[in-house]
């Protein structure tokens, strides 16, 4: 009785358009990546946190691609999940270079340690041991250095 004519028509309409809008260019692609990224500093994981409103859009994009790969077209959507996936190199926390920092240039012996032991983990994507080994979350110098390095960026 709607304009929509079903729920699934509906949703799509309401919720799926907008959010495909925003997914589909490179300056919400780098706040969405720069929001997962600030949520670890709560202790939230921001990948997990993310992408379940992501990953939904990007499955209906890799239809998209396919057919346009499989036409000898160009690909639609380059933004998508394995540009997520390049993004967070290292782990949904990005740590990968405080490891290998650690690994090879630590002067504290502790760190020098702890790097070693991390490294195998940052290599397979797992950062957890680093954000929640050292003091990572709720760290007032760690969240500057976060937005030193946005504004740099940027």
């Amino acid at each position: 009785m709607t304009a929509y004519g079903n729920a699934t028509d509906c949703i799509y309409t309401i919720i799926q358009t907008p959010l495909q809008s925003l997914t589909g260019n490179l300056p919400a692609f780098i706040i969405i990546i720069l929001i997962a990224q600030l949520l670890w500093f709560f202790g939230i994981h921001g990948s997990m946190t993310v992408l379940p409103i992501l990953f939904p859009i990007w499955l209906s994009y890799i239809g998209d691609n396919t057919a346009a790969m499989a036409a000898g077209k160009a690909i639609p959507h380059v933004l998508n999940i394995g540009l997520w996936d390049l993004a967070n190199l290292g782990g949904s926390g990005a740590t990968i270079g405080l490891v290998i920092l650690m690994f090879f240039k630590a002067k504290s012996e502790q760190y020098k340690s702890f790097g070693k032991l991390t490294l195998p983990c940052g290599i397979f994507s797992v950062n957890e041991p680093v954000i929640f080994g050292l003091p990572v979350i709720l760290n007032p110098i760690v969240i500057s250095l976060f937005f030193v390095q946005l504004f740099w960026f940027v």
